[in-house]
């Protein structure tokens, strides 16, 4: 079982109308995910929030591209 830290970049999003004078500059959202790793590929990865025998719970998948950094964790 492999746990990591993942850490990533969201969209940002802001619903209703501006007038173009009132619209400000959005950033994206930085991101942080801790989680058991249950797939890596070249397009994206799957982490699980919970695990329970051989259940996965609260997965998540995150692209390749909205990555910055990927790191495992060691558990004593």
């Amino acid at each position: 079982m492999k746990i990591v830290l993942v850490e990533w970049v969201d969209a940002n999003a802001h619903s209703g109308w501006y007038h173009k004078e009132h619209i400000h500059e959005e950033h994206a959202s930085n991101c942080a995910t801790i989680g058991v790793l249950l797939k890596d590929n070249d397009k994206d990865i799957i982490v699980a929030l919970n695990i329970s025998g051989a259940s996965y719970g609260d997965t998540m998948s995150i692209p390749k591209c909205s990555i910055k950094r990927l790191r495992t964790l060691r558990v004593r």
